[in-house]
């Protein structure tokens, strides 16, 4: 016999319900699991309404999609800090959260179920002397839908070891996790207590994202996790006398390439067994520099798998950008 559960209160900026195979909601006062490598506490979310229908057939009915927004504005643009905290209740507008104050938390499943998970997000960059815009021009025609910010998808393993991928939200992501009991969705910000450096020109910059949770259950996988991770980096100084500073390879990276904006930056790059800035660990590799007329960065080389980052020197003043791609 199918049992209706509720639904809860709908937001103010709207939403669909869905009806899935789930077990009981999961609730705030559950709690959320623990963040898996990275540091910071949360700082808010809300989850639009869902109705869940009990059934026999785990993941199998098709359904609309359960889903969640949020707007977080007026932040400051920290595209070269590379510590990320999750963003939750208190920071984000909006009444509700998912489970733990998570971006989207839906109910658990009662058996393991595939998720078709997606994220997309429009956001706009601004100058001092522009006003902060309102939800409606952010969420429409004034913001563009690509983002700087990073989304974090944790589900549990069966039957209770939680794995997690970070990755750029970007120009969107589309992908499968699973099969699982729980998912997981979280905005990742840049831990505005970082002191990485940034170029002078950053200092006043800031930035509004509007960012949307999609997920569904399914029989079977729909297609598989693929993304990037992207992070910038900045050198005040040249490079030695200070020590390196490495980007961590990304969760589930398979290839890596260096965009520079000048020749010569940066000067050296190596694989390191190390996560650690200045380690004292020898490199287990490097990568070729492109020095070519016209040619800056590197080609889309193969991430070792026994490196834990990638290290560079670079000249003084100079900024670049790693983009890893990613593959589960």
């Amino acid at each position: 016999m199918n049992r209706r559960v509720p639904s809860r209160n709908r937001l103010r900026h709207g939403g669909s319900g869905g009806q899935q195979v789930v077990a009981p909601p999961r609730t705030a006062a559950a709690g959320a699991p623990a963040s898996v490598g990275l540091q910071g506490a949360p700082y808010g979310v809300y989850q639009l309404p869902s109705q869940v229908l009990a059934g026999p057939f785990p993941g199998a009915a098709l359904a609309v999609p359960q889903t969640a927004d949020l707007f977080f504005v007026d932040q400051p643009f920290l595209p070269t800090v590379r510590q990320y905290v999750p963003v939750g209740r208190g920071r984000a507008m909006g009444p509700n959260g998912g489970a733990g104050g998570r971006l989207l938390a839906p109910g658990p499943t009662i058996h393991p179920t595939f998720w078709a998970v997606t994220v997309w997000a429009k956001e706009l960059i601004r100058s001092p002397g522009q006003p902060v815009p309102n939800d409606a021009q952010l969420a429409g025609a004034i913001g563009r839908q690509v983002s700087y910010y990073k989304v974090r998808v944790q589900w549990n393993e069966y039957p209770s070891r939680l794995r997690e991928i970070l990755i750029d939200a970007g120009t969107a992501v589309d992908l499968a996790v699973g099969p699982t009991t729980n998912l997981f969705v979280d905005l990742m910000a840049p831990d505005p207590a970082s002191a990485d450096p940034r170029p002078p020109q950053y200092d006043d910059l800031r930035v509004d994202v509007y960012i949307v949770a999609s997920a569904w259950a399914t029989s079977v996988p729909i297609g598989h996790a693929t993304g990037r991770f992207t992070q910038a980096l900045y050198f005040p100084e040249a490079s030695p006398p200070g020590p390196m500073r490495c980007v961590r390879i990304g969760d589930g990276a398979r290839t890596l390439q260096v965009l520079g904006e000048a020749a010569g930056a940066p000067a050296t790059a190596v694989w390191s067994p190390d996560n650690q800035d200045g380690s004292a660990l020898p490199p287990i590799g490097g990568i070729t520099i492109n020095t070519g007329a016209g040619e800056l960065g590197t080609d889309i080389v193969e991430i070792p798998q026994n490196a834990k980052s990638v290290c560079f020197e670079s000249p003084a003043d100079s900024l670049f950008t790693v983009v890893q791609g990613l593959e589960l």
